[in-house]
């Protein structure tokens, strides 16, 4: 084994074999961005009292534009009159909740006057073939222990906000796009509150582009509901692609790993390579590593360490296989790379003895 094949050896040793390592960024976001994506903290949109037949549907054509997840907390007797609205909602992806059938308040009801508010709801909901989640917002946040007791008892989750976004109070879209930057909260989980289904709400959609667009320029990130009402982080997925190495100089091949968008959390996949018609240890060094995504990164890059010998061979290939992801979707495990021989290829007398 020559010096340089040694030295690869040995530098292979203390990076494939170890701790978890972060990847480099890739040379395009070498300059950080001014907020990094995610870095400020988690925003839910939650929309009440529709679906309205004609606003709604504008409302879930904006979040599409922008990819942002929503939950809308349905009033069961506006499932009724809207239930094409109220379809398109549950089509485009978006949760569901339960705002009881007449927007009533429930520490004015009785125990079996409130289960009727919810369970009528429930059922318009299946009857409209639409998949409730077990959210429930009480209307106007009314709510005490016994009301939250019934509520459970139902298997629902009460869910209230951290942001009021006014919008029924009236105003124009600037206004209550201003009402709810002004309330985000950094380094938390803000819930919003708005509605869809109010004299005013025409105002309050039309708010939302602008709230989008500057609490992602503030580094926050757009997240949905969990079950219990939690903000749940994004996930991402991860993919990736190989640029090919040589035994020219040599050249190492190099994995780049996307991220389908940036998370509010530090992720992390495993990188790992394996024979093909290459075979490691001899064409190349396999490295064994977890790559970490700081919180706002979206790319990182892996080098495989190509060896150079005195034989000729025809390009060869080599698997990259993602696993243990962290926090990430693996969209696609194994990624095919390349090494391209730098040695002559043998000529034809050579090959005819």
């Amino acid at each position: 084994m020559g010096l340089l094949v040694r030295a690869l050896v040995m530098t292979a040793a203390l990076v494939s074999i170890g701790a978890p390592a972060v990847a480099q960024p890739a040379p395009e976001e070498s300059v950080a961005a001014a907020v990094a994506p995610c870095s400020a903290g988690l925003v839910a949109l939650t929309f009440d009292d529709g679906p309205a037949q004609g606003l709604t549907p504008r409302l879930v054509a904006i979040l599409q534009q922008y990819d942002v997840p929503a939950t809308f907390f349905m009033v069961g007797s506006r499932v009724r009159t809207a239930p094409r609205a109220a379809r398109l909602v549950a089509d485009a992806g978006f949760t569901i909740g339960n705002h009881t059938w007449s927007h009533a308040k429930l520490t004015h009801l009785s125990d079996r006057a409130i289960r009727r508010e919810i369970l009528r709801t429930a059922r318009e909901l299946r009857a409209d073939g639409l998949p409730a989640s077990t959210l429930t917002r009480p209307p106007y946040g009314d709510v005490n222990a016994r009301v939250r007791r019934d509520l459970r008892g139902l298997g629902l989750a009460p869910v209230l906000w951290t942001v009021d976004s006014g919008d029924w109070r009236g105003g124009s879209a600037r206004r209550i796009a201003a009402s709810i930057l002004r309330q985000l909260r950094p380094h938390r989980s803000n819930i919003v509150l708005q509605h869809d289904g109010v004299r005013n709400s025409p105002a309050s959609v039309a708010a939302v582009p602008m709230v989008i667009r500057a609490a992602r320029r503030r580094g926050y990130c757009f997240a949905s509901l969990g079950p219990r009402g939690q903000v749940v982080p994004p996930v991402p997925s991860v993919d990736g692609s190989v640029v090919g190495g040589s035994e020219a100089g040599p050249t190492p091949a190099r994995v780049l790993l996307n991220l389908s968008g940036p998370t509010s959390r530090p992720v992390s996949v495993r990188v790992s390579a394996a024979s093909g018609t290459a075979t490691a240890g001899q064409d190349f060094l396999a490295p064994v590593l977890q790559v970490s995504f700081p919180v706002g990164t979206t790319r990182a890059w892996v080098d495989v360490p190509v060896l150079d010998d005195a034989a000729y061979e025809p390009i060869e290939d080599f698997h990259i296989v993602f696993d243990s992801p962290f926090g990430v979707v693996i969209t696609r495990a194994d990624h095919v790379g390349t090494i391209t021989s730098d040695d002559p290829a043998p000529t034809a007398r050579v090959a005819a003895q």
